[in-house]
């Protein structure tokens, strides 16, 4: 049997999960009049996480949040997480972990065999400039990039720092709580 929660009492379970505040919330959400005019439906909303306030926004800045104070709960010095050479939730994970006084390291896939140089620009310019120092590897997002990352984190144990790695199969429920704020 399942038990329904009022929203009171969803946020009063949720306060009592670990957590370092990152964003400005709650985002706004702003009518598309036009859109829903031109769709001839109802009308619709769009929420502005890019509005959170965090390394130029996004959602992920949302379940950073959680993370970050769950890295923290665990006295970790070292947060390492990994995802494309461009990607937006590395800068939001090398942001956050700048606010919170955590060393970032990212594994970042290209998911193919260098052709060039990898020019810091972008968002990897921004994971540079927010501290966060990383590694460039041929896997592609997915399990090899995984395998990668658990590497990347055991080599940084062996070296004895106290690593706090995004694993997504223990990790989703905890950041997917965010959402519900």
């Amino acid at each position: 049997m399942s038990t329904v929660l009022s929203t009171a009492q969803l946020r009063e379970h949720v306060t009592r999960l670990p957590r370092f505040l990152l964003s400005h919330l709650p985002t706004p959400l702003e009518p598309l009049h036009r859109l829903s005019e031109s769709l001839g439906g109802p009308l619709i909303h769009i929420k502005r996480d890019d509005c959170t306030g965090l390394a130029f926004g996004g959602n992920k800045a949302r379940h950073n949040e959680f993370l970050m104070g769950d890295a923290l709960a665990q006295q970790a010095d070292l947060f390492v997480w990994g995802a494309g050479v461009q990607s937006n939730n590395c800068r939001q994970t090398a942001a956050a972990c700048a606010k919170a006084g955590l060393d970032c390291h990212l594994v970042l896939g290209r998911g193919h065999a260098a052709t060039g140089n990898d020019e810091v620009q972008g968002n990897l310019l921004l994971d540079h400039l927010l501290g966060a120092s990383y590694e460039i590897v041929d896997e592609p997002i997915g399990a090899e990039l995984d395998l990668r990352i658990d590497e990347v984190a055991e080599r940084f144990r062996q070296q004895g720092r106290k690593v706090y790695v995004w694993d997504r199969d223990r990790l989703k429920p905890l950041a997917a709580v965010s959402y519900v704020l």
